[in-house]
């Protein structure tokens, strides 16, 4: 499978590329052979860009000379998939016919099982749709370590390749007989003629050495020539019941060959009645087969809603989305689905509450109760399920049966329920509508009640106390860290300290404290992710750092040490880290702007290349640097080839601009919504928290960005603290 998904891959890329491509003047022969020399280079990673630019260059070449043929052919074999052989294999097909004989080579000269016949293969599949001499050369490489592939690449050609693939089923070789099985099984219907050739390797008894090795999730089916022709018989004729023995034999095969022949068998709808014993076997068992939905699905396909036990069963055991979904399927007339889905609702990764409610009327009436569960995970799953229904209904006008649940879910405890069934109704017309309205008005002034700094002294023990589940979560909060700062060195209390609460299913909530008494502090900034972020949690442990301060502004031009502190952020879904910087001054952790090393770089790259954002910045008392790597364009995404960038920051402290009133500066607050939250209050304890959008998103492009006010009082010239890249120097990939 990962064979033909790669030359899949390989034939989307040539055509992507040579849309890309700007056809050139009539080269002279000296140039191709300048070009043909740069491609033949040693295979070297100072070579390798050299290499790509040749080989690019010839790509564009119309027509291609005859003697750039073969030297393109072997760059094939070149591990550079989305560079040399990209357009090593444009330029091949291309040359069409001209280039089969040098392809159809390249499988022996670099090994039945090597890079280059892999991408050969590839390449003669994208000739073969207009070129019927390239099919004999794929069917010789069903022979291959990428036969699979092969016999995908010619089973697209369709009908007018089957007769090839009938005399290729009579084959003294067994994985020629496979794979031309496995093409018939890829072109279906069309296929029929070939019948009579099938039905006699249903009794071939040809086993593993036929096949692929075997992997760790088990081993290859044997016979596979017998599996291989009895899964084309059944895709190219579903009604005919000869291969089903063999197939019910694969059921439990837990290698792709199973779930082909699990589809199989339900695609014979009732005809296929004999497999059931051993679909509900598998479905019994406690493995986790990996074609457990399969069967699920077959299983409805053959006995429709007879099946319904077996599925409640599998829904209640399994927690399986695909049960839930089958059985909302098989339509609320069946027995079993609604009171199996509706056992469902609480049930993690299973959205039983969007299957009842596509169910309609009958789904809707079983939704309704669901509002007043006690678990308030299941009320938020079923006003989630009743807000897309309104959404996908794109009408004003919202049925009765709709309208009702909803308005149910407006007089909930939790504010996110009532807000999310108010804004579902927003539009809804008549009476419905004026109540969502009115609710939307009265949450709006809740969140604005909510959102003051909670000034409330507290201890340690009380900062480390766990925040209790509410009417909006389900679970509580509990400390990750409590990290102290000591404003210098022999000073036994901190003077201030940074808390992560984390819980499931919740923001991660990071509170600022300073010391205003003996073992007694004082909330500064609190910062919340979102709560669809990510599960593991979104901040990571802080960092502190001295470091050499530039001030501008004040008098003149001087420098001054200065603390600070970083709060990593988990970014980039998780593949990358931002750095939130504050400056420790006067009480307060003021946001540093970081200037991002990539941006500042770009117009010193080269064309084609292209940089991404890293986790490549270091923060130490010592040294502020950075580190990033440049992507040529042919090089894979974890692959970079270009160069490596490594430099240093500075800082910068400037005073300049208008007077402003104090509290907010552009759009971002700035006492406790300097961060990219406000910082609720419940009145008494712990905040009750609420998200509040910054700016333009819940995140702002740095967290650290807002400029800082330089006085306490009511207005002042306005500072800002930045961190700048001072160096950058330039590497080469060394290439392993």
């Amino acid at each position: 499978m990962a064979a033909v998904l790669l030359l899949l891959w390989i034939a989307v890329s040539i055509s992507a590329a040579r849309g890309e491509a700007n056809q050139p003047e009539h080269d002279s022969a000296a140039r191709v052979a300048e070009l043909l020399k740069q491609l033949e280079l040693p295979d070297s990673n100072d070579n390798l860009q050299r290499r790509r630019d040749a080989a690019s260059q010839l790509s564009e070449i119309k027509p291609l000379p005859t003697e750039a043929i073969s030297p393109l052919a072997k760059a094939l074999d070149t591990w550079d998939r989305g560079g040399v052989q990209i357009y090593a294999g444009m330029a091949l097909a291309d040359a069409g016919a001209r280039a089969i004989p040098a392809l159809a080579a390249e499988c022996g000269q670099s090994g039945r099982d090597g890079e280059g016949c892999q991408a050969a293969i590839g390449v003669l599949g994208q000739i073969a749709h207009s070129e019927p001499a390239a099919w004999p050369g794929l069917i010789d490489d069903f022979r291959s370590g990428f036969g699979a592939g092969a016999a995908s690449a010619i089973g697209k050609v369709g009908a007018p390749v089957v007769p090839l693939l009938r005399q290729a089923l009579k084959s003294d070789n067994p994985k020629t007989r496979a794979m031309a099985a496995r093409a018939l099984f890829d072109i279906g219907p069309p296929a029929k003629e070939a019948i009579p050739d099938l039905l006699p390797l249903l009794n071939d008894t040809a086993g593993k050495d036929t096949a692929m090795p075997a992997q760790a999730s088990g081993e290859w089916p044997s016979p596979v020539v017998q599996y291989e022709a009895a899964l084309a018989l059944a895709n190219i004729d579903p009604t005919r019941k000869e291969p089903l023995p063999i197939l019910i034999k694969l059921v439990t095969n837990n290698w792709m060959t199973g779930g082909e022949a699990i589809e199989a068998i339900g695609k014979m709808g009732s005809s296929g009645r004999e497999a059931i014993p051993a679909l509900e076997q598998l479905l019994a068992d406690e493995s986790h087969s990996p074609n457990r939905s399969a069967a699920v699905e077959a299983l409805a396909k053959i006995e429709g809603c007879s099946a319904g036990p077996v599925l409640a069963r599998v829904l209640k055991h399994d927690k399986d989305f695909h049960a839930a979904r089958v059985l909302a399927d098989l339509g609320a007339d069946c027995p079993e689905t609604i009171p199996a889905l509706v056992a469902a609702l609480g049930f993690d990764h299973v959205d039983s509450a969007w299957e009842l409610a596509r169910l309609g009327k009958p789904g809707l009436a079983a939704l309704t109760p669901a509002l007043q569960n006690p678990d308030l995970d299941v009320r938020k799953r079923v006003v989630e399920a009743l807000s897309n229904l309104a959404l996908k209904a794109q009408t004003r006008s919202l049925p009765d049966e709709l309208v009702r649940p909803l308005m149910v879910a407006m007089t909930d405890k939790s504010i996110t329920i009532r807000e999310q069934a108010a804004r579902a109704l927003q539009s809804a017309g008549g009476e419905p509508e004026r109540l969502a309205v009115a609710e939307l008005k009265r949450e709006r002034a809740t969140y604005a009640q909510e959102s003051t700094m909670d000034r409330t002294p507290r201890t340690r023990e009380q900062i480390t106390a766990s925040i209790p589940p509410d009417k909006d979560h389900k679970y509580p909060l509990t400390i990750e860290y409590l990290f102290p700062i000591y404003p210098s060195v022999g000073v036994e209390e901190p003077g201030y300290l940074i808390s992560l609460h984390r819980g499931r299913e919740r923001s991660d909530r990071l509170v600022f404290w300073k010391k205003v008494g003996e073992g007694i502090y004082e909330q500064v900034k609190v910062m919340e992710s979102p709560e669809w972020d990510l599960s593991e949690g979104r901040f990571l442990p802080p960092k502190v750092f001295r470091a050499k301060v530039l001030v501008l502004g004040e008098g003149g031009s001087f420098t001054e040490g200065q603390q600070f502190v970083d709060v990593p952020e988990n970014g980039c879904n998780t593949r990358c880290v931002v750095d939130d910087v504050f400056a420790i001054r006067d009480g307060d952790f003021i946001p540093v702007q970081v200037e991002s090393p990539e941006e500042w770089y770009k117009s010193r790259l080269r064309p084609g290349e292209s940089t991404w954002n890293s986790n490549g910045n270091s923060f130490s008392d010592d040294r502020l640097s950075f580190e990033f790597y440049i992507w040529a364009r042919e090089d894979a995404h974890a692959s970079p080839s270009a160069g490596r960038v490594t430099g240093t920051y500075k800082l910068v402290r400037e005073t300049k601009g208008q007077p402003v009133a104090m509290g907010v500066i552009g759009s971002f607050p700035l006492s406790s919504a300097n961060t990219p939250f406000a910082a609720p209050s419940s009145g008494g304890g712990h905040p009750v928290t609420k998200p509040v959008r910054v700016g333009a998103g819940l995140f702002p492009p740095s967290s650290a960005n807002t400029p800082h006010a330089a006085q306490s009082s009511g207005v002042g010239p306005v500072t800002t603290w930045r961190m700048v890249v001072d160096t950058a120097e330039r590497e080469p990939v060394v290439r392993r």
